[in-house]
């Protein structure tokens, strides 16, 4: 019996190291889609009260909170810390609870995270912050959150020097960080403002909203680049014409002699669309 006690013992030392320790408590396995697909709050405190591993991993390196923080509601995320779940525990590409919230949770979850000491300049293995998380998955409740928290608005992720207002999804995420007093004329390390990226990559709503405070429509990048010189060869009618219509020079030439109609030739969002041809009056 002896014997057989010390191996249990050393089992279940096994289990707690390696966050396996009460995960299989029935019904409660909470470290996958399947459970949070249905789970509600009483879900989440039966579990709790059946003494599952509050810090469980999946193979992602996600704990019940960082699915709490992805497909739960508020309350299970606060039910989760308020059992003493790790609110700083990091998957396998560092992200914690706080960016999975940021990204695909509501404000409510984010402002529980941060009530509970959760890092808000947290950087995964990109460099990327909660901030810089919700503005490129668009989500402004989250991103106001955050920016009232104090995070920081002019954080940089790693491989382009990009800051949050760089890749801001929507009109309502471009609001609240300029309203925040990001810098509209910030450059990466390829010379981009945040309104070169807007032409390429978000809609013309962004793009309308970083010209109204006041972005500057001829701003080069390291090719010579102009805003509406990659959003004709990348992005969208709707994004050249706002950039025209806010006065941006079509006979601007980039650093090989090109117009934005000559770019514009290779990209059929433009090039079928009416637009087009006021591009082309550059050319006479």
């Amino acid at each position: 019996m002896k014997i057989s006690n010390t191996i249990a013992s050393t089992m279940l030392a096994a289990l707690i190291l390696t966050g396996q320790a009460g995960a299989q408590v029935y019904g409660c396995n909470w470290t996958g889609q399947a459970f949070w697909r249905g789970a509600g709050l009483p879900d989440v405190e039966r579990c709790i009260k059946a003494g599952a591993n509050i810090d469980a991993r999946d193979e992602h390196g996600w704990t019940p909170l960082h699915y709490a923080a992805h497909s739960g509601t508020a309350e299970s995320v606060q039910a989760l810390l308020d059992a003493w779940a790790d609110v700083g525990a990091r998957d396998k590409n560092e992200w914690t609870p706080l960016h999975v919230a940021a990204k695909a949770g509501t404000a409510e979850s984010v402002q529980a995270l941060i009530a509970a000491g959760a890092d808000i300049e947290a950087r995964d293995k990109n460099e990327w912050t909660p901030l810089y998380v919700a503005a490129k998955a668009g989500t402004a409740e989250s991103v106001q959150a955050l920016i009232a928290a104090g995070a920081d608005i002019e954080a940089r992720e790693e491989l382009f020097g990009h800051t949050p207002l760089h890749w801001a999804r929507d009109r309502e995420t471009a609001q609240a960080l300029i309203a925040a007093g990001a810098d509209i004329g910030a450059r990466d390390e390829l010379g981009n403002t945040p309104l070169h990226v807007a032409a390429i990559s978000s809609t013309a709503d962004s793009v309308q909203v970083l010209i109204a405070a006041g972005a500057d429509l001829g701003a080069r990048d390291a090719l010579g680049s102009t805003p509406l010189h990659v959003a004709a060869e990348y992005g969208t009618a709707e994004s050249v014409q706002a950039l025209i219509a806010a006065g941006a020079d079509i006979r601007a030439r980039d650093r090989y002699g090109e117009l934005a109609a000559d770019l514009a030739e290779d990209n059929e969002a433009v090039r079928n669309h009416p637009v087009f041809s006021t591009l082309n009056e550059a050319r006479d």
